[in-house]
Order: C-alpha cells, then sequence, then structure tokens
C-alpha cells in the first residue's frame, strides 16, 4: 500500500498542480520517468511547465480531489512562465 503522498505515475495524470507561490498551475499530463530525473509535464494554458519529481517539491497529494501541491524552488516556474 502506498503512503499518504506516493503515487503511481499514470494515477495522477489530469491532476490539478497547485504551486505555492504561484496559485494553480495547470494540469498533469504526462510524467516522464525515461530521464535520469523523472518529471512533470503540467499544462498552464497551452504553455508547458516542467517539474522534476522529487519528494522536497511536494508539500501534498491530494487524492480525493486529484490535486498535488507543490512548493517549488524560486524562479523555476516563472522560467517557463516568461514570454
Amino acid at each position: 500500500k502506498l503512503g499518504e503522498n506516493q503515487f503511481y505515475y499514470h494515477e495522477i495524470i489530469d491532476y490539478k498542480a497547485i504551486d505555492e507561490t504561484h496559485g494553480e498551475i495547470g494540469t498533469i499530463k504526462f510524467v516522464n520517468d525515461q530521464t535520469m530525473q523523472a518529471l512533470f509535464f503540467i499544462d498552464f494554458n497551452g504553455k508547458e511547465i516542467i517539474i522534476p519529481v522529487n519528494d522536497r517539491f511536494i508539500v501534498k497529494v491530494d487524492k480525493e480531489e486529484k490535486t498535488i501541491y507543490f512548493k517549488t524552488p524560486e524562479g523555476l516556474i516563472d522560467m517557463y512562465l516568461e514570454d
């Protein structure tokens, strides 16, 4: 049995992603686990945000609400949202 903040990658597709600083940052569309570091690919109004799968960045996984709460390093999300 998985712990509270543990999940299988296929389970979290279409989960809402909420960042502590930026609020709702989109929907998880894909998890790439074929790289050295697994990565969340999040769709934010047509822009792609990539967040490393890292326990330090995941605050909470709410399976009932289908939401993952993140606390990402300063500047990580900003670099994807800049024009």
